[in-house]
């Protein structure tokens, strides 16, 4: 039997406004897991809908209601002044 050894994963727990650290720079990616009806209509994904428009406009390039769309992603590059998220 082959043994896989992952590399030690660190984590840390932040609090405070997730899209303001973004778009500060704290970090340059945001990863947001959702269905498939291309809504953005509640929760954090209202707000990213509403900041970051074109992470939308890449939601919207998609078929409304396909499940087939569940397990794969959506990008959108967003400029900002430190650089793109």
């Amino acid at each position: 039997m082959e043994h896989i050894r992952k590399e030690a994963q660190t984590r840390k727990r932040i609090q405070g406004d997730l899209l303001q650290y973004a778009k500060d720079g704290q970090f340059d990616v945001i990863v947001h897991g959702c269905n498939c009806f291309c809504t953005m209509g509640a929760g954090i994904a209202r707000s990213i809908k509403a900041q970051f428009p074109a992470a939308y406009a890449a939601d919207l390039q998609t078929t409304a209601g396909d499940c087939t769309k569940l397990g794969t992603c959506t990008v959108a590059a967003i400029a900002l002044e430190h650089g793109d998220l």
